[in-house]
């Protein structure tokens, strides 16, 4: 009979934690989610006084975020001649202190190229200022259940994960993973301009993103020809 108890009294205390934890995780989701609407409403007022971003101040307060595809045209020259010609510029203005051009640490987790390529693709991106990096998701820690009597019967473990929010509502609006790190990232550190060749991925939600978040995202040539258009009004060289 002591046994038969002891091993009720144990189940009894495996219920008991099972419905605490249980609880503390609904509890957990209530407040993440709470937290999630509050963030979103805030990017949508944010986004309303910011819904286009005035990038016709030229100077190195001007950051703008290069994607992938513009870094490696740096050397390949593979997009079209109007965008390579507008990547060239950007580079030079960055070089002179015109603007500022910014990659991150998110560059390095992009699909490796051939051997051969590395090592002039990475000192083309080493020589470009770094954004300070921050990962998509935050861990807060783990939830960790025991089975049997005392715990004696083994245990599960689950992370407690929670998306970043801007990288997730990047992600709803249908960026791919990555795409909305690079984007994310861009939008934590106020750079004003995303520039990409991505059309049929990135530019293509443009318009969801730009009336959320105090960021445009752009063609390299979209963002000289503003510029340009810009400092000629106001009676200035082109940068």
């Amino acid at each position: 009979m002591r046994v038969i108890s002891a091993i009720l009294d144990g189940l009894v205390a495996c219920a008991r934690t099972m419905f605490e934890v249980g609880l503390g995780l609904v509890q957990w989701n209530l407040d993440a989610a709470k937290a999630r609407r509050r963030e979103r409403e805030r990017r949508r007022q944010e986004g309303a006084r910011n819904r286009r971003v005035r990038v016709g101040t030229v100077g190195p307060r001007l950051k703008v975020y290069a994607d992938q595809n513009v870094v490696s045209a740096l050397w390949r020259w593979h997009q079209r001649p109007d965008e390579n010609a507008a990547i060239r510029q950007l580079k030079e203005w960055s070089d002179g202190d015109r603007i500022t051009l910014f990659v991150s640490d998110v560059h390095g987790r992009e699909r490796p190229l051939p051997e051969k390529y590395r090592e002039i693709h990475e000192a083309i991106r080493a020589a470009l200022p770094r954004v300070e990096f921050a990962d998509d998701h935050r861990l807060y820690g783990f939830n960790t259940m025991y089975s049997g009597p005392g715990g004696r019967g083994g245990f599960t473990t689950h992370p407690l994960i929670e998306d970043d929010a801007v990288a997730r509502r990047l992600r709803e609006i249908g960026l791919d993973r990555l795409d909305a790190h690079h984007v994310m990232l861009a939008i934590r550190r106020a750079c004003a301009v995303f520039v990409t060749c991505d059309e049929a991925t990135i530019l293509k939600h443009r318009a969801l993103v730009e009336a959320e978040f105090p960021i445009r995202l752009m063609l390299p040539s979209e963002l000289v020809r503003e510029i340009q258009a810009a400092t000629g009004a106001a009676g200035h060289q082109d940068p």
